[in-house]
């Protein structure tokens, strides 16, 4: 019932290491039912994904009427997730996280909303160790997450994502849509490292988030730098220092707000003291005219 739970609850084809991964039990296993007795409702694709032999037998499982004893309710996946969620964290300390580690991961995949996510960059939002990180998306709750190319991490199950942002399906483990708020503000007012040389102002730090929410384009350090008249090794410190995870690069150099972020900041209601209004009166001061035109220059030529 694992097996036929697994295979009707997921969108698209899965393989039998992803079965047997989601049911915590070992592949021969699952193997033994795909190949076995029951390898009738079964085929495999020249990639071992598997699928219904019969294409209404999905249908038939999914129909309490017909299916009786064997029915799986549309709800019934949501029993599987939880049955990862709550997985004890196995007994080799290099895979050991702790719940909180993993509910932080959840939360950062569900609610960013670009792809560009790999264990270090979540590692940096969540302020732990990269390897805490990875023994979450490769060790018990392996099967909640795929790493696509450049190591970029997303839900393996799309409806996971749905499942975790539905308070009535998923009880504890509910993730609201604006729970994104405390974790830009742990970023925000996270005391700058001891080290002088990574060290800036609480001020420097707002003015490059105040641009960054401004403009509608990407802005290099120097541009950046130029618009609020500072030192560019000031905002350097800023976005390669511990802010870095609030900015996301382009290959050539340029730096944005990842969307989420950026409406987060210009709404006054969830970002509290962060709130940065489109037109900031900060601009008057710095001579808006003169500086539009600067950045115009810089950037047009």
């Amino acid at each position: 019932m694992g097996v036929l739970t697994v295979v009707v609850s997921c969108p698209y084809p899965v393989n039998v290491p992803r079965i047997a991964s989601a049911l915590d039990v070992a592949p021969n296993l699952v193997e033994g039912v795909i190949i076995g007795p029951a390898k009738v409702f079964f085929k495999l694709d020249s990639l071992d994904n598997v699928t219904f032999s019969i294409p209404s037998f999905k249908d038939f499982l999914l129909d309490a009427d017909r299916a009786g004893e064997y029915f799986i309710s549309s709800n019934k996946q949501d029993t599987l997730f939880i049955q990862i969620l709550s997985r004890q964290p196995p007994s080799d300390p290099l895979q050991l996280y702790s719940r909180e580690v993993l509910m932080g991961v959840l939360m950062v995949v569900a609610t960013w909303q670009y792809p560009m996510l790999t264990a270090p960059r979540i590692a940096s939002i969540l302020d732990v160790a990269p390897s805490l990180v990875e023994g979450v998306i490769f060790g018990p709750a392996r099967a909640l997450f795929e790493s696509h190319l450049f190591g970029n991490v997303t839900f393996s199950i799309p409806s996971f994502k749905a499942f975790l942002l539905d308070a009535d399906r998923a009880g504890e483990y509910f993730i609201p849509c604006d729970k994104p708020n405390p974790l830009f503000i742990q970023i925000l007012s996270r005391q700058p490292p001891s080290d002088p040389s990574q060290s800036y102002s609480r001020e420097a730090l707002m003015g490059v988030l105040t641009v960054l929410v401004f403009w509608f384009y990407r802005l290099t350090v120097p541009q950046i730098a130029s618009s609020l008249d500072v030192d560019p090794a000031i905002v350097n410190r800023i976005v390669f220092g511990p802010a870095q995870p609030l900015f996301y690069f382009d290959r050539n150099g340029g730096i944005t707000l990842p969307l989420q972020l950026k409406q987060f900041l210009q709404d006054a209601d969830r970002a509290g003291e962060f709130y940065i209004p489109h037109r900031h009166p900060r601009y008057r001061n710095l001579n808006y005219s003169t500086m539009h035109a600067k950045i115009k220059k810089i950037c047009f030529g």
